[in-house]
């Protein structure tokens, strides 16, 4: 019986899939993920896509909370996200998550530890998610699949220790320009109160540092 349930929700899962691939051409889809993973190739990719399934997300909703064991990785299609810690009440932002990235708890899937922290939406998401324990058994079956779990990771851990070293290494003024040149958008998409808090300043310094730039 449990089987049963089991298989009618995976179906269900799968003709929800297919509803919104209506609304976004399967091609679209797979070619995206070939531009973002050009050595994976469209043939492993089209693969994958009877896994994923569409999840919508209101603004300021959470998709994954403080110390939630959670499997799902999804491609943001539409919208942004924010990785939350806390810390003394107050509110630190550790990243976002903008289209074209892949959002997950990195710690859990990585070392089965629920990370401290929480990703939030900053607006409304169109997310195309599937679950980390149906991608694992996929790469058994193909070797570019599991390449491509391979540098998803490492894509993520570099990214984590560029930004360590930015925070060492940089001033906050050549934090913000770093910022600005790779996600410009996001100056317009959330407070400057989180902005600042991803560069590790206060909104007064930031204000100040684009006060500057403005004069120049």
């Amino acid at each position: 019986m449990y089987m049963c349930e089991q298989m009618l929700h995976r179906r269900m899962e799968i003709i929800s899939t297919f509803e919104f691939m209506k609304e976004l051409n399967p091609q679209d889809l797979i070619e995206k993920a070939s531009e973002l993973f050009p050595d994976v190739g469209i043939n492993s990719f089209s693969k994958l896509l009877p896994y994923f399934k569409i999840q919508k997300l209101k603004k300021n909703d959470i998709y994954i909370d403080f110390n939630e064991k959670s499997y799902k990785i999804a491609l943001v299609w539409e919208g942004l996200l924010r990785t939350i810690y806390v810390k003394n009440g107050e509110e630190i932002t550790a990243g976002f998550f903008s289209e074209n990235s892949l959002v997950a708890s990195y710690r859990f899937l990585v070392f089965q530890e629920p990370g401290n922290y929480q990703i939030k939406s900053c607006e409304d998401c169109v997310l195309l998610e599937t679950d980390n324990r149906e991608l694992f058994n996929m790469y058994q079956m193909d070797p570019n699949l599991a390449m491509w779990g391979r540098k998803l990771i490492n894509r993520e851990f570099a990214h984590t220790l560029d930004r360590l070293e930015s925070h060492i290494l940089d001033s906050p003024e050549e934090r913000y320009e770093k910022l600005l040149k790779e996600n410009k958008s996001i100056f317009n998409r959330v407070p400057q109160k989180q902005i600042a808090s991803y560069l590790g300043i206060t909104p007064v310094s930031l204000s100040r540092i684009r006060a500057r730039k403005l004069n120049r």
